[in-house]
C-alpha cells in the first residue's frame, strides 16, 4: 500500500494569491464618529462598536496574511523536502 501526498504548486500558489488579494481588499467601512456632537448614550456605545469592530477587522485581516505566510512556507518545506527524499533515493 503506497500512501502518497499530491501537492499542485500551481494550485496552492493561486488559493494564496487569491487569498492574499482578498485579505488586502478587506475595508471596514464603517462609521467613525457616528452624531459628533450628540451625547445620547446609544450613540456612544455605537462609536465605541464600531471601533472595536475595525480593531477586529485589522487583526482578523493580520490573522489571515500571517496564515497565508506559513501555509506558503510549509508548501515551499514540503517541496524542499520532496527534492531531498528524491535525491537521497536515487544516490541509493
Amino acid at each position: 500500500m503506497v500512501n502518497e501526498i499530491k501537492v499542485v504548486h500551481g494550485e496552492i500558489e493561486q488559493s494564496l494569491a487569491k487569498v492574499k488579494s482578498s485579505t488586502e481588499s478587506l475595508r471596514s467601512d464603517l462609521p467613525k464618529n457616528i452624531g459628533k456632537e450628540n451625547s445620547l448614550e446609544v450613540v456612544t456605545k455605537l462609536n465605541e462598536l464600531n471601533q472595536m469592530m475595525e480593531q477586529m477587522i485589522d487583526h482578523y485581516k493580520q490573522l489571515l496574511i500571517r496564515n497565508e505566510e506559513l501555509t506558503r512556507q510549509a508548501v515551499q518545506d514540503m517541496a524542499q523536502a520532496d527534492r531531498d527524499l528524491s535525491s537521497h533515493i536515487k544516490v541509493r
